[in-house]
C-alpha cells in the first residue's frame, strides 16, 4: 500500500490577510478575556457582592478536609466504603456555598449527549484546517478556549 501525500494549494494573498486578521482578532479577544479573568473587582461592582463571594470562598477554603471515601452503611460495623461523589457534596452544601455550587455544577456535570464534544471537534476542525495547519499549539489552544468560553460574560 502506497502512502499518498496530501497536496494543499498555497493560500492566496487575500486568504493570508483574512487569516492574519482572524488571528489578530482572536489574540485580542484572548488578551481581553485573560485580563478580565485576572483583573481585580472594579469599583462599579457592588462592594457587598464581591465581599460575599470572597467570604464564601474563604469559608470553603477553611472547611476541614474530608475523606474521599465514605461508609456504605454507617450503621453496620463492616467498614465497607464507597467513593464520595463531588456533585452530591455540592448539592448537599448548595445552601452554604451558593456561587461555588453553581460553578461546581457547571464543571462536574456530564453532558447527557455527545453533542457538546462533537461541537468541540467541529470547532477545532474549523480553526485548524489545511490553510492554518502551521498554527502554533499555544495559539490554537487560546483560540479554542475563546471559542468554547465566549458565552461567559
Amino acid at each position: 500500500m502506497r502512502v499518498q501525500q496530501l497536496q494543499v494549494s498555497q493560500p492566496n494573498l487575500t486568504e493570508k490577510k483574512n487569516c492574519a486578521k482572524i488571528c489578530a482578532e482572536a489574540s485580542n479577544k484572548a488578551s481581553q478575556l485573560y485580563s478580565t479573568l485576572l483583573a481585580e473587582p472594579s469599583e462599579n461592582q457592588s462592594g457587598s457582592t464581591s465581599a460575599a463571594v470572597i467570604e464564601e470562598f474563604d469559608t470553603f477554603l477553611n472547611e476541614p478536609l474530608s475523606s474521599m471515601r465514605e461508609l456504605v452503611d454507617p450503621l453496620k460495623a463492616n467498614g465497607q466504603t464507597k467513593p464520595r461523589r463531588p456533585l452530591q457534596f455540592w448539592k448537599n452544601n448548595a445552601h452554604r456555598f451558593l456561587i461555588l455550587a453553581l460553578i461546581a455544577k457547571d464543571i462536574f456535570a456530564v453532558s447527557a449527549s455527545s453533542g457538546s464534544i462533537e461541537r468541540v471537534f467541529s470547532t477545532a476542525t474549523d480553526i485548524l484546517h489545511a490553510k492554518l495547519s502551521r498554527m502554533k499549539a499555544d495559539l490554537f489552544q487560546m483560540l479554542m478556549f475563546i471559542k468554547r468560553n465566549s458565552n461567559i460574560n
